[in-house]
C-alpha cells in the first residue's frame, strides 16, 4: 500500500466522520444554522486548516521536543484508543447534546474538537513525518472532502439507516481507529 493510502486510511479513522454524524445533526438542526452543506463546509475547511498546519509543524514540533518519528508513531497509537473505546461503546464521536452551540458550532466544537481532535492532529503529526508534509495534507485534503460530504448528507443517511445505523457505523468508525493504532504501534515499535 502506497504512503498516501496509509496516510488516507489513517487519517480517514482518526477523523472517524462516522462517528461524528450524531453531533453534527443534532448540532445542525439548530435555527441559527439554516445552511447544512455551509455548515458541514465550514466544519471540514477548519479542520483542513489545522490538520494541515499539524503536518507542516511535525518536524519542528519533533526536533524541539527531542522526539523521534518511530517513538511519536507508537505514541500516538496510544493516544487514539479513547476515541476507539468511546466509538466502539456510544457509536459518538462526543456527547451528542451540542445542539446549542450557537452560530460558531462550524468553529467549535464541529471543526475543532469533532473532526480536528487530538487523534486527528497526532495522526497528521505522525503521518507528516513518516511519508512528508505534502502525502500528510493531500491525505487531509481527501479526509476531509469526504468527511464534509458525509455531514452533508447526514440527514439522508439517517433517514436511511435511522439512529441505530448512524450509531453502527460509528462503531465500525472505532473498529478501524483500533486497526490503524495497531498498524501505527507496529510500525513505530519496529522502526525504533
Amino acid at each position: 500500500m502506497t504512503g498516501f493510502a496509509i496516510a488516507t486510511l489513517g487519517m480517514f479513522a482518526a477523523v472517524a466522520p462516522f462517528g461524528a454524524l450524531s453531533p453534527f445533526l443534532a448540532c445542525s438542526l439548530s435555527p441559527q444554522h439554516p445552511s447544512l452543506f455551509r455548515l458541514a463546509a465550514l466544519a471540514a475547511t477548519v479542520a483542513f486548516t489545522t490538520l494541515a498546519l499539524s503536518a507542516l509543524a511535525s518536524a519542528p514540533i519533533l526536533e524541539l521536543l527531542a522526539v523521534s518519528p518511530p517513538s511519536f508513531q507508537f505514541a500516538a497509537a496510544v493516544l487514539v484508543v479513547p476515541l476507539a473505546v468511546r466509538l466502539l461503546v456510544t457509536g459518538n464521536g462526543m456527547p451528542p447534546d451540542i445542539a446549542s452551540a450557537g452560530v460558531t458550532a462550524w468553529l467549535v466544537p464541529l471543526g475543532t474538537p469533532l473532526l480536528a481532535g487530538p487523534t486527528s492532529i497526532v495522526a497528521a503529526v505522525s503521518y507528516g513525518a513518516r511519508f512528508g508534509d505534502g502525502i500528510a495534507i493531500a491525505a487531509a485534503a481527501l479526509t476531509m472532502a469526504v468527511s464534509g460530504a458525509l455531514l452533508a448528507g447526514g440527514p439522508s443517511l439517517e433517514s436511511r439507516t435511522g439512529r441505530v445505523g448512524i450509531a453502527i457505523l460509528g462503531r465500525l468508525s472505532g473498529l478501524l481507529i483500533i486497526a490503524i493504532a495497531i498498524e501505527l504501534a507496529i510500525d513505530g515499535a519496529r522502526s525504533v
